[in-house]
């Protein structure tokens, strides 16, 4: 069963997906290089410092993110299923995205 989105957090992942894939992965690279934080808006105003993406999506995206890794946390399954099977299905039935639709397999 893919997850339900709240209405409230569509627009954060909408902006992430049409984010050219260069700002996306100066977005990753910005999180990895960040390290440790003591919560997530210490760590997206670090990530925003270091790839000049806007704050407030930048706290949107990093906060999805955790909500996502808690989620994924508590129902113990590999990444890649839960990505496919629960964020991805999630992603397609709620998101129209078409600068990615070509990109994305199916």
């Amino acid at each position: 069963m893919a997850l339900r989105v709240p209405p409230q957090y569509l627009p954060k992942i909408q902006g992430l997906l049409e984010l050219p894939d260069e700002r996306v992965q100066g977005l990753l690279d910005a999180l990895a290089k960040s390290g440790s934080k003591f919560n997530t808006n210490d760590l997206a105003v670090d990530v925003s410092k270091r790839t000049k993406v806007p704050r407030p999506l930048t706290e949107g995206i990093v906060n999805i993110i955790a909500t996502f890794y808690k989620i994924r946390e508590d129902q113990n399954i590999p990444l890649e299923t839960f990505v496919d099977e629960q964020v991805g299905s999630c992603a397609e039935e709620r998101m129209d995205c078409p600068s990615r639709q070509d990109q994305v397999p199916r």
